[in-house]
């Protein structure tokens, strides 16, 4: 936290998600979301799954919340 109480994230050691026996890499992942025009920030996170023993969730905040800009993201973020 700065001295204006804005938080800054700084990449952790391990930036690599194992999902299913699958790695994941967080960085990736953020950096095809942020291509698209619409994601103006974005965050890629593992979170413990039953199945899989851990998913990577994402978090996207939008440019532009028309009609439609949700459904776009998530079509281009399907696995």
């Amino acid at each position: 936290m700065d001295a204006k109480g804005y938080l800054h994230f700084a990449a952790g050691k391990d930036d690599m998600i194992v999902s299913a026996g699958y790695n994941i890499a967080g960085p990736e992942v953020e950096a095809a979301l942020l291509s698209q025009p619409l994601v103006g920030e974005c965050a890629v996170v593992g979170v413990p799954e039953f199945e899989r023993a851990t998913i990577a969730q994402t978090h996207v905040v939008l440019n532009d919340m028309t009609a439609g800009s949700a459904k776009v993201i998530r079509f281009f973020a399907r696995p």
